[in-house]
């Protein structure tokens, strides 16, 4: 308790005693926990009113290769690939300039 006989619930649990586990009608899409009153806290990585937007939570999230765009997905910048742009691509390098082999590594 953090007063004399008042309980402050941990997320999820409601009612003066946290006995009884918030319900939203949407579930918080199943990437949050809800806090009840129809309020939802997101995982990380989601976000909106009921947690179904996907969200770039940092910089990180693309690898520092790209921006994330509206729906959680990163764009790549010009030399990097893959879901979260870290993969380098021989194209931003003008494919070797035609004098060598390009070879793909993670970075």
């Amino acid at each position: 308790c953090s007063a004399p006989d008042v309980c402050q619930c941990n997320p999820g649990f409601i009612n003066k005693d946290c006995s009884t586990k918030a319900i939203c009608s949407h579930d918080c899409s199943y990437q949050g926990t809800c806090l009840g009153n129809e309020e939802c806290l997101c995982y990380f990585g989601w976000g909106g009113g009921v947690c179904s937007t996907k969200t770039c939570e940092s910089l990180a999230y693309c690898s520092g290769h790209g921006t994330c765009r509206f729906d959680g997905a990163c764009e790549c910048s010009v030399g990097w690939h893959g879901s979260a742009c870290d993969l380098v691509s021989c194209d931003g390098i003008n494919n070797c300039s035609g004098h060598g082999d390009c070879i793909e590594v993670n970075t």
